[in-house]
């Protein structure tokens, strides 16, 4: 059975691929902030994860300025094989990956030439694109269930939840075994 581990690996490479996206950053507005300098210098590329992107779901207290944020949670659930045989495992598990952007609602409209979407749809555009069918995070072939806008009751905050399962967790566990 794939080890747990591989969840959190899989959350950090996210978030170094989200960094490293400038389509991504763009999208988020860091070119619009105060502090772009610290947050997109080539040393300090982890401020960007202290400030903006999080691998946990992050509602701000407080805003000075009003901010869009992208947060990253997963999961492994054990699902139970219908067919058994002597040579496959009687369970394997399922990686689910929930990504949500949360945008402060003075923050949802874009200032970018061609885009008529609000940031959260926008993003999750963007996010869709980068992850779904990827196999580069560790734990198989993203596939992208889900795609829904919510709003916090606060009616401050308005996000988009973007679900990834992966679909062969455990590349192995149809091989015949010799």
């Amino acid at each position: 059975m794939p080890n747990s581990s591989l969840v959190i690996q899989a959350k950090n490479d996210m978030l170094v691929a989200l960094q490293n996206d400038d389509r991504i950053i763009e999208a988020l507005g860091i070119h619009d902030d105060e502090d772009i300098d610290n947050l997109i210098a080539d040393s300090d590329k982890d401020a960007l994860s202290k400030k903006r992107l999080f691998p946990h779901w992050f509602v701000p207290k407080t805003q000075d300025i009003a901010k869009t944020y992208i947060c990253i949670e997963a999961g492994v659930t054990a699902i139970e094989r219908r067919f058994t045989s002597s040579v496959a495992p009687k369970t394997y598990d399922m990686a689910t990956i929930t990504i949500y952007v949360l945008s402060h609602q003075d923050d949802l409209y874009m200032n970018k030439a061609g885009v008529s979407a609000i940031r959260p749809d926008y993003l999750s555009v963007l996010i869709d694109e980068k992850f779904n069918g990827s196999n580069e995070f560790g734990i198989g072939t993203l596939q992208r269930i889900s795609n829904e806008p919510y709003s916090l009751k606060n009616n401050v905050h308005r996000y988009r939840q973007i679900v990834f399962q992966a679909v062969d967790f455990n590349d192995n566990m149809c091989e015949v075994i010799p």
